[in-house]
This record gives structure tokens, sequence and C-alpha cells, in this order.
């Protein structure tokens, strides 16, 4: 598990260095789950299966916690680069959503649960930092 946790952020490092608005990299984290999950030995996420299954006291759960912490702060970090005002709010939506995604392509055999959750993480995003901030206009001064 250590080893897929490694090489999972190594991953997603990788991919989101390609993109240089804090949206698009953000979005990039579930456009890389959307190219994965057609795999077709694509089980979900391996933390949560572990997690599930593990005892209270194992070692794994360990293992299972840091990579769910490091997927939040990854959310926490794009969602302040963002703009977000709340990023932890957003980031927790934006952690339940990627989960949700994740269960689904596995129990449901749904690859496109993926691409569903990238649609439902641009209208969070959206509603959390608007694309565009209305332009302040000044009052023309009158000249008496």
């Amino acid at each position: 598990l250590t080893a897929r946790h490694e090489g999972r952020q190594k991953l997603l490092r990788d991919r989101l260095a390609r993109y240089g608005k804090p949206r698009d990299r953000l979005l990039a984290v579930f456009d890389l789950m959307a190219e994965i999950a057609p795999a077709t030995n694509f089980r979900g996420c391996a933390f949560i299966r572990a997690h599930a299954e593990a005892h209270a006291e194992a070692t794994v759960k360990a293992v299972c916690d840091e990579a769910r912490s490091w997927m939040r702060g990854l959310f926490i970090d794009l969602a302040r680069g963002a703009g977000a005002a709340d990023a932890e709010g957003l980031a927790t939506q934006l952690v339940i959503l990627y989960d949700g995604a994740s269960v689904a392509t596995q129990m449901d055999r749904d690859p496109a649960a993926a691409t569903s959750a990238r649609a439902a993480a641009e209208l969070i995003l959206d509603a959390a930092v608007p694309r565009s901030q209305p332009v302040k206009r000044s009052r023309p001064r009158s000249r008496a």
C-alpha cells in the first residue's frame, strides 16, 4: 500500500504539473480518474478497500489514513490556489465526490462515474469560485 500511495502521489503531481491554471489543476484530478477507470483491472480505491477490511489496530490503517490525509491536503491546496474562500469546505466536498466516483466505478462497474464526478466537481467549483468576478464600475464624475 505504501508503494501504491507513493505511485499515486507521483502520478498526480506529474499530471498537475501540466496545467497552469488553478481551476484546471483541480479538475485534472478527476480527469485522471476518468482516464484510469476504464482499465479492466481498475477495482476502485485500494485504500478504501484496505481500510474497510483491516482490523482497527492494523498498521495498514495508518498507511490508508496517510493516503487519505495526503489526498485531502491536495484538494485543500488546489482549492486555495483556485481562490476558494472556504478551501477546506470545498476540499471536503471534492474528496467525498472523488471517493464516491471510485466506489461507483468499482461496485457499479461504471467507468463513466468518473466523468460524471468531474462534471459535478465543475459545478461545485463554479459555486465556490465563480469563473469571473463582477467588475466594479465607478460612476463617472460630474463636471460641474
